[in-house]
């Protein structure tokens, strides 16, 4: 899943489901270009990476990856350094 929690009440605001295919490693919120909040998160094993509107969590594109092939293509999540 992917959720969305009011940072206050903790509320849930959105959820959306991922195929269970993938098993969701890490994400993080970033700006585009345009100033649009964005959602980016990476799988574990299927090197597939989404990116998401983050108001609407609507699944805007994907993305594969590679990360260190001698070390097994592990990952342990993902930052965003504008």
């Amino acid at each position: 899943k992917v959720r969305r929690i009011h940072p206050i009440t903790f509320d849930l605001d959105a959820s959306i489901d991922i195929d269970g295919k993938y098993f969701g490693e890490g994400s993080t919120f970033y700006r585009d270009a345009d100033g649009n909040g964005r959602l980016i998160e990476i799988t574990w094993k299927a090197q597939t990476g989404f990116i998401y509107d983050s108001e609407t969590l609507e699944k805007l594109s994907e993305f594969t990856y590679t990360t260190t092939p001698s070390n097994g293509n592990e990952g342990w999540g993902i930052t965003y350094d504008a």
